[in-house]
């Protein structure tokens, strides 16, 4: 996600989105009702959660309209079911407060977020700068560190923090027992200060040196009140045909996450994490728009060459757009349970010479496949990267949908 962090920057001039057939919107509520029914009620999901009026006041000055809203979130630091996601500059009252418990990778400037999330009931986490991770034997030194990330947590109003690292470390090495010592670290410290304070850990698709990240799975899990599986960008390194094909297929969900119950850690600590975007594939060019396969360029990545560092992510609100605009022949694909289409359009990597592209990605039907699963399992929750991908204004039946996909997890 640190790497997915650095694309958002450019999202600006990427596209993104989702798609495909959606549950019955005459039974959903109207877009525009959310934020009335969010000022009614925190949901069934947010309504429990008190803030903490014990919890000493930072020294900035609060930015909320009662200073209640400044203080941090009060009860366990995670519910009974999380949804857990990940959230860039988006406006905060277009998103459905009563689905998210927990928004992470805030940033101290969105003050407005802050103010709207604690009114909610909604946890706000800071993330945790990769450049700032250190690697010491000290614990002392890992303490004060702590300390230090957690003066800033306070100084702006937030909830807790999240470790986003996915550099290689080889398994078993030092540095892996060391990552997983610095969260066990802040986590004391936190909770030290605050037992209500979050601490959560972003993990691959699976515990199996995916990318080379031979971490400590099991204590970081143990560490951390969450672990955020992403399940999304599995094809970062592709060892069999070199074609285009799901970001996050379901069986490898299901592979996924039964290899970290495998090694030990509790469901109730695992977070689903899925994509509310998608992939863009430009096809070799002798790929006819109704042919089944799109055969994509090599790419090499951490020794492979084939892998979805070719494609470019697309979120769901920018795929939707690219539907009405093409009319695309939408398919399903019933072994991956995701949609795609292909369409013909300039290509990036052929001086703009039309071509076949096509598009992967994920929509209410693929996603409620996922959450049912993820409640089936036992799992503590589920959530988007990210809860921007969404435009309620200009897509407000296909916003709506996505949201109420949630529901196959809580039911």
């Amino acid at each position: 996600m640190a790497f997915k962090c650095f694309l958002l920057a450019l999202f600006a001039t990427f596209s993104f989105s989702h798609c495909l057939a959606t549950p019955s919107l005459s039974v959903l509520p109207d877009i525009f009702a959310f934020e009335n029914e969010m000022v009614k009620v925190a949901s069934t999901y947010s309504k429990t959660i008190e803030v903490s009026s014990s919890e000493p006041r930072a020294k900035s000055k609060c930015p909320c309209a009662k200073e209640e809203l400044c203080l941090p979130i009060k009860g366990k630091p995670v519910r009974e079911k999380e949804v857990f996601g990940y959230i860039p500059a988006v406006d905060p009252k277009l998103t459905n407060w009563s689905r998210v418990t927990t928004i992470a990778w805030v940033k101290p400037e969105q003050t407005e977020l802050i103010c709207t999330a604690h009114a909610h009931g909604v946890r706000v986490i800071l993330p945790v700068d990769n450049k700032d991770i250190i690697f010491s034997s000290n614990t002392t030194e890992r303490k004060e560190w702590a300390k230090a990330y957690l003066a800033r947590v306070q100084a702006n109003f937030m909830d807790g923090v999240t470790f986003d690292y996915e550099d290689p470390e080889t398994v078993g090495s030092k540095r892996a027992k060391l990552y997983s010592l610095l969260i066990q670290d802040t986590a004391y410290v936190f909770h030290q200060e605050n037992p209500s304070y979050q601490i959560s850990t972003a993990v691959p698709w699976s515990p199996d040196n995916i990318d080379g990240r031979g971490y400590d799975f099991p204590s970081i899990a143990i560490a951390s009140d969450l672990i955020y599986v992403m399940d999304y960008d599995t094809r970062s390194q592709i060892f069999d045909a070199c074609i285009a094909s799901a970001n996050a297929p379901f069986p490898g969900a299901k592979l996924g996450i039964s290899r970290y119950l495998d090694i030990g850690i509790d469901p109730k600590k695992i977070v689903l994490g899925v994509p509310w975007y998608g992939y863009r594939y430009e096809c070799s060019p002798e790929t006819k728009l109704n042919d089944r396969f799109c055969s994509i360029k090599p790419f090499a990545f951490r020794g492979v060459n084939c892998s979805d560092g070719i494609g470019r992510e697309v979120a769901y609100k920018n795929i939707i757009d690219i539907m009405r605009q093409n009319r695309p022949h939408l398919q399903f694909d019933e072994y991956m349970k995701a949609p795609f289409f292909s369409v013909k359009e300039q290509h990036d990597a052929d001086r703009g010479k039309v071509g076949v592209v096509q598009y992967w990605f994920d929509n209410p039907q693929s996603l409620s496949i996922k959450y049912r699963f993820a409640r089936e399992a036992g799992l503590l929750g589920v959530g988007p990267f990210t809860f921007g991908h969404l435009d309620p204004i200009k897509q407000p039946a296909e916003s709506r949908a996505m949201w109420a996909a949630l529901d196959s997890f809580f039911q």
